[in-house]
């Protein structure tokens, strides 16, 4: 989607509180600079209390910026872990990982994550003079002193890795001081993950709404949808193993089991069926339609166009997933209907949970 200086100044106008046009103008400055900054800036505006791995973004920025490669040592658990915490923000960034080392044999020379794996001595060889990462507890010491005797700086980072406390906000998606539901609900949960957020709306509703349809492309995450809504007792819910799009296809998708960070992409190790919402419903009223679906929410958004376009339903969606979501879902959602209330609020202590409410 192309976007101008005129879409943006109309969707700063179109925002309808402060608090939405602050959040805006943050996001806005991540997307075009990509410095972690004015994420920490906005924490600040908001009053939350940052997680310590905004402060390990912007170091990892500062080293970036100099020159240096960024190199993981270790590619197991802790290794993997290291790379999990950071490697979407640092991607949102325009940093990247280099490489991983692993002493192992048997793992040299293969990928991990799509980056290659060196040996130790290689790292020795060709690149000592850059920014490497402790990723072992077990082997930390050791690979420290062996780091330090081949003169090399070792970076164990601990104080943010263990200090990993993203915190999320429970009022997400269902913020009480800009929406409110009725007895006739018909809620979409774009994204079911584990089930709780329709768990959360039947709560809310106490239980009083028409139906609720939970898309989740993942069999895992239907299993934990199925095994919520079978404990808490919820009616009228119809779960669907399918993907929401802007058309009805087959998608490489990158499937992480039991994880919320599943996604649609062409390095997808496995294949999904994704839907348009306007043709699985049949022209049923939708009243509310949650998107949290990690960067495939514009195309879905698309997908809707006729239920958007009719019925004007309650619109909750992520957009901080890619760097232009700040933008053309905003764009989008009011081409859809000019007269929505645009309203943005901000759910965790790091980069994530940015949503748009349209009421």
């Amino acid at each position: 989607m192309e976007f101008n200086f005129s879409d943006i100044e109309k969707i700063y106008n179109c925002l309808a509180d402060d608090v939405s046009k602050e959040i805006f103008k943050y996001r806005l400055m991540l997307s075009v600079t990509k410095d972690a900054k004015h994420m920490l800036d906005m924490l600040k505006y908001l009053k939350i209390n940052e997680c310590s791995l905004i402060h390990l973004i912007i170091k990892l920025q500062e080293v970036y910026n100099s020159g240096k490669k960024i190199i993981i040592y270790g590619c197991g658990e802790v290794g993997r872990s290291i790379y999990y915490s950071i490697h979407k923000c640092l991607m949102r960034t325009g940093i990247e990982i280099f490489c991983f080392v692993d002493k192992s044999t048997t793992l040299q020379g293969k990928n991990l994550f799509g980056l290659p794996i060196i040996s130790p001595q290689e790292l020795y060889d060709r690149y000592k003079d850059e920014f490497v990462i402790i990723g072992s507890t077990k082997f930390g010491d050791e690979i420290k002193k062996q780091l330090q005797q081949h003169g090399i700086v070792a970076n164990e980072l601990w104080e943010y890795i263990l200090k990993n406390n993203i915190k999320f906000d429970n009022e997400q998606y269902f913020d009480k001081s800009i929406i409110s539901f009725s007895n006739d609900e018909v809620f979409i949960d774009a994204g079911g993950y584990d089930g709780m957020n329709s768990y959360t709306f039947s709560n809310i509703c106490n239980g009083n709404y028409k139906k609720i349809y939970i898309f989740e492309p993942s069999k895992e995450c239907i299993e934990l949808c199925n095994d919520t809504i079978q404990k808490a007792k919820l009616k009228n819910v119809e779960m669907i193993n399918a993907g929401l799009w802007n058309d009805n296809a087959e998608l490489h998708f990158c499937d992480n089991g039991k994880s919320a960070d599943s996604t649609i992409g062409s390095q997808g190790t496995c294949t999904i069926k994704a839907k348009r919402l306007d043709d699985v419903l049949n022209d049923e009223k939708v009243t509310y339609l949650k998107m949290d679906i990690e960067g495939a929410e514009l195309m879905a958004l698309q997908g809707a166009e006729k239920i958007i376009r009719k019925y004007k339903p309650k619109l909750a969606v992520c957009v901080y997933h890619k760097p232009e979501d700040i933008i053309e879902i905003l764009k989008y959602t009011l081409e859809l209907n000019p007269e929505y209330k645009i309203h943005l609020r901000h759910y965790s202590n790091y980069f994530w949970e940015t949503v748009m409410y349209a009421v």
